[in-house]
């Protein structure tokens, strides 16, 4: 009777539900059957302890505490027997879908987070599906920001039907069965870490106040404050059988609960097995040790992990429902979140909430949702905010944890992708960073000042001096450039009619660098410009000159114009930029003209143009329009079009105003120059920068 009546107070089931599940569970068990449960139950009761710890690193402890009373007890018992009763009538993982009440937490799968958190991209995704193997291991190695691994299981690829057979192991039927199987191996020794919420004092008296009952805040148990009774924690983690535990997550009794507990031995082998093709990545190599075995994490729709940072290298396997993590760089993110002190019980805890105004304007998310069968790796303090969806009944995670360490006699990975990921796991901001790409040499050091004067000053009327008043190509170009230049412009004019010939860019201003410098010429037709045909021909006969006798340009780029056609862009180029060599002097006749936005109107079709196109030309040319549109972003004293200036003065002027992510524009640079394979290796380049450009060219376009 006692459960019949608790069963339909909590507003999950009729009167008449209830006494239907009530004499379901009598008829299932005989008298003897009846006694042995109740003297289980009593068992149940003296045993039913708060354990040291249920979360993160696993801080030992020894102390024990009696939370419940008795009457509570024989409650929990008692919502133990009905969630039984619930899982032989197949029936468990549905009866809260359509009579669950609407909750006050936010969607975590929806974007409506946008409008109040500052979500500065979504995660890099792989997807394993089109692939047998397993994830690289030399990636997961080098890895120093988060990834979701889509269809990481080993059915991935099995047809619709065995995947609906097989995923019936992950219902909450199933995890009752074997956690029960495993508690009856080991004679009950075996327990479940349930984590429950503590009301606190102020709340219980005052019936006015609401707390948040969907938030479960973790505290060190072990802590000598607590122990003492100094310190109220927000939740406690109790030892007790899986159904309790079930019971308490499902709201049956108690004001909620997240289960947080170590897997059974059947589960873990088959999570082992199912997805090798991640956890093999780390197994297989020397450099991780396994710091959290496998665990188990169940909680009801809605549920909240508030901030924090874990101290090892995560990965969740997502099984049921949806999660939605929002994560935050250590490199901006640590300093800006109000962590509570090392010494306090709520250590790598953040005191305030994701909605607060101070997290709002002060830190970027990165926005992970994953579904089922996907799997999230992050690296170690990486702040994260953690909810479950309200669009399923029950989530269900695996979260299984290492620490990265150097054993000795192992050969060191010394590629140019392991320098980069290095640098990148412990990067500065703005310049800092910058200038530490040059002094660990993954940068030319020289590189910068080669171009010291590819920057300009404008005028008091914010417009560029142009570059044929202070330079001229007969007294200013090197010798070896201007011979190169002049064998192009003969070609050109020998076999077209042109007005003019001007050549821009390094060579104009007489700083061109060997292997690194193109030869950039513009061809300016009077009223015509001539057909494709006759352009493609002289193209392909100027590379071929370029290549037998000037193989130190690195490449031969030629712009057709024609006169009256030019847009405020062109103009501007030959103004500030660009010398005659042949015909009219056209930049002699121009006036002088503000710097004009090349990059930055187009630069959301040009990132879409580079992805679609997936080769590493494309991807670098983004980079490339990254950096610039960047550097267009806001009016500037100076003009630039050299990529490493322009990231300089960029992160000079604007990571002050908290506009960028520490070290994204610095890996454009590098993406720029050195190629995406070369920053990120052969495997999962594209993945990567795709991730990256996403996210800055849209932080780019509203830094304006």
């Amino acid at each position: 009777r006692r459960m019949a009546t608790t069963s339909a107070t909590t507003g999950l089931f009729s009167g008449g539900d209830a006494r239907v599940i009530f004499a379901a569970a009598r008829s299932t068990s005989s008298p003897l059957e009846r006694r042995r449960r109740r003297r289980r139950r009593r068992l149940t009761v003296a045993r039913t302890t708060t354990t040291p710890d249920g979360d993160d690193d696993d801080d030992e402890g020894n102390e024990h505490h009696h939370h419940h009373q008795g009457f509570e007890n024989v409650k929990d018992a008692a919502m133990a027997t009905c969630v039984r009763a619930l899982a032989k009538l197949d029936v468990l993982d549905y009866h809260d879908v359509a009579t669950r009440k609407p909750t006050t937490v936010r969607d975590a799968t929806s974007d409506d987070d946008a409008t109040t958190i500052n979500i500065y991209g979504h995660v890099a995704t792989i997807d394993l599906k089109e692939t047998k193997d397993a994830l690289d291991e030399q990636f997961i190695r080098r890895l120093h920001e988060p990834v979701v691994v889509r269809n990481a299981s080993s059915m991935a690829s099995r047809d619709a039907f065995d995947k609906t057979r097989d995923d019936e192991r992950w219902t909450l039927r199933k995890l009752l069965e074997a956690y029960e199987e495993e508690e009856k191996r080991t004679g009950g020794t075996f327990q479940t870490n349930v984590r429950v919420r503590v009301r606190s004092k102020s709340c219980k008296e005052r019936k006015d106040v609401e707390e948040n009952t969907k938030s479960f805040v973790y505290a060190e148990q072990s802590h000598e404050a607590i122990r003492n009774g100094k310190f109220q924690p927000p939740s406690l983690t109790l030892r007790m059988p899986f159904a309790n535990g079930l019971a308490r997550v499902l709201e049956l009794s108690g004001d909620g609960a997240y289960i947080q507990s170590e897997l059974p031995i059947t589960i873990k082998e088959e999570m082992k097995r199912e997805y090798s093709r991640v956890f093999s990545a780390f197994d297989r190599s020397n450099e991780f040790i396994e710091s959290q075995p496998l665990r188990l994490w169940l909680s009801k729709a809605g549920s909240i992990s508030p901030l924090h940072f874990d101290a090892s290298i995560s990965t969740l396997t997502q099984l049921k429902g949806q999660k939605t993590f929002l994560l935050f760089s250590p490199f901006s993110g640590l300093s800006k979140c109000f962590l509570y002190p090392d010494w306090h019980p709520l250590r790598r805890r953040s005191r305030l909430s994701i909605d607060d105004e101070r997290i709002r304007n002060e830190l970027r998310a990165y926005k992970a949702t994953l579904s089922e069968g996907d799997v999230l790796i992050f690296p170690p303090r990486w702040l994260h905010h953690v909810e479950s969806s309200n669009k399923t009944n029950t989530s269900i995670s695996i979260t299984r944890r290492y620490v990265q360490t150097v054993p000795k006699h192992v050969h060191v990975d010394t590629s140019y992708a392991s320098r980069f990921a290095k640098w990148a796991k412990t990067r500065d901001k703005g310049t800092k960073a910058l200038r530490r790409l040059y002094s660990t040499g993954l940068m030319d050091p020289d590189f910068p000042t080669r171009f010291n004067l590819s920057v300009v000053d404008l005028d008091e009327d914010g417009k560029c001096p142009k570059l044929c008043e202070m330079r001229t190509f007969e007294n200013d170009a090197q010798e070896k450039w201007k011979f190169c230049v002049k064998s192009m412009s003969d070609c050109i004019l020998a076999r077209m009619n042109v007005s003019s010939i001007c050549v821009r860019g390094s060579i104009a201003r007489g700083a061109a660098v060997d292997f690194e410098s193109d030869c950039d010429l513009v061809v300016v037709f009077e009223n015509e410009r001539a057909d494709d045909q006759q352009i493609n021909d002289l193209r392909s006969e100027l590379e071929s000159i370029r290549a037998k006798e000037f193989p130190f340009a690195k490449k031969i780029d030629v712009r057709f114009e024609v006169r009256g056609q030019m847009d405020a862009e062109q103009l501007f180029t030959l103004a500030a930029s660009s010398l005659c060599v042949s015909g009219e002097d056209i930049p002699k006749s121009l006036s002088r003209m503000a710097p004009v936005r090349a990059c930055f109107p187009t630069l959301r079709e040009d990132v879409f143009l580079a992805l679609e196109n997936k080769s590493e030309k494309a991807i670098s040319w983004a980079a490339k329009r990254c950096l610039r549109a960047a550097f267009e972003s806001q009016k500037r004293t100076r003009f630039t079009r050299e990529i490493s200036r322009c990231c300089e003065i960029v992160c000079e002027e604007d990571y002050s105003k908290k506009k960028y992510e520490a070290g994204d524009l610095e890996t454009a640079l590098v993406i720029a120059v050195k190629g995406p394979k070369t920053v990120f290796g052969e495997v999962y380049w594209l993945e990567m920068t795709k991730a990256l450009l996403e996210r800055l060219s849209k932080c780019i376009l509203l830094a304006t």
